[in-house]
Formats: C-alpha cells, sequence, structure tokens
C-alpha cells in the first residue's frame, strides 16, 4: 500500500517536529518543504525532500495528499483555504 504523501510548510521547530514524524511513520511519506527561509534549504536536503518557497509555488509541482501548516498562526486561515 502506498504511502500518504505530506508536505510540512514551515521549517522551523514545529515545523521540523511534523517532518520527523512524517519520516518516522509507517504510513505517512514527507513529500516536500515549504518555506522561504535560507534556513530551510538545509532542512529540506537533509530529509531528502524538494523545498518550495510558497504553497502557490509546492501546488503549481507537486499534490501532495496532505499539507501540514507549521506557520505562524496569522497565515493559517489563508493557506488553509489554498489548500482546500
Amino acid at each position: 500500500m502506498p504511502k500518504t504523501r505530506i508536505a510540512v510548510a514551515g521549517a522551523g521547530y514545529i515545523g521540523q517536529s511534523h517532518m520527523g514524524a512524517a519520516v518516522a511513520s509507517s504510513t505517512c511519506a514527507l513529500s516536500a518543504v515549504v518555506d522561504p527561509s535560507p534556513g530551510a534549504v538545509e532542512t529540506a536536503a537533509k530529509a531528502g525532500v524538494p523545498l518550495y518557497a510558497s504553497i502557490e509555488e509546492l501546488f503549481a509541482k507537486d499534490r501532495p495528499e496532505g499539507l501540514v501548516l507549521a506557520t505562524p498562526n496569522h497565515l493559517h486561515v489563508p493557506q488553509a483555504l489554498q489548500a482546500i
């Protein structure tokens, strides 16, 4: 059975926790990281997944089955609406 592909938006502390959970999961796979910060380059590289600077870029190039929003709280509603 194929794993559910999950992208994580936000490569900070909380995002990295979610990335670790996806990587450790027997049913999910980390598919991408979304974060415009320079530090996210290393985070995505260590995870072995593509890095996108925005959710728009992610959805233009890939369609994961799920998206974790580990971004600042004020971004959650607009980003969730993008995902919907």
